[in-house]
C-alpha cells in the first residue's frame, strides 16, 4: 500500500479523535463532575470555557498534520493514536463511574415535597 494512503488514514484520524475527546470532556465536566487532569487545559477551560476549549486539541493536531506530516514515522503516528484513544476512553470510564454513583445518590435520597 502507497505512504500517502496511511497518511490519509492516520490523518481522518487525527481530525476524529481530538473531536471525540473535546465531547467526552465536555460531557464529563458539565454533566458527571469530572475534572480535567491536565493542568494547562484545565486553566484554559478556567479561562475561556469548555466549549471553545474543547477545540484547542484540534487545532493542535491540525497545525502538527500540516507541519509535520510527511516526515512522521508511521511508528510515532500509532503510538500517538494509542495515546489519544486512551485518554477518550478515560473520559468514557469517568462518565459511566460518575453517572453510576449519581444515580445511586439519587436513589438513596428521599424527596421530603
Amino acid at each position: 500500500m502507497p505512504n500517502w494512503i496511511n497518511h490519509i488514514e492516520f490523518g481522518i484520524v487525527f481530525l476524529i479523535f481530538p473531536i471525540l475527546d473535546g465531547i467526552s470532556t465536555n460531557i464529563a465536566l458539565t454533566k458527571y463532575g469530572g475534572k480535567e487532569a491536565n493542568p494547562i487545559m484545565a486553566w484554559i477551560i478556567k479561562k475561556i470555557s469548555i466549549r471553545f476549549a474543547m477545540f484547542i486539541p484540534f487545532l493542535i493536531f491540525l497545525v502538527f498534520i500540516i507541519l509535520y506530516w510527511e516526515t512522521t514515522e508511521s511508528s510515532v503516528l500509532y503510538g500517538l493514536y494509542i495515546v489519544y484513544f486512551a485518554v477518550i476512553l478515560n473520559n468514557w470510564i469517568v462518565i459511566l463511574r460518575n453517572k453510576k454513583k449519581l444515580d445511586v445518590a439519587r436513589r438513596n435520597s428521599v424527596d421530603i415535597s
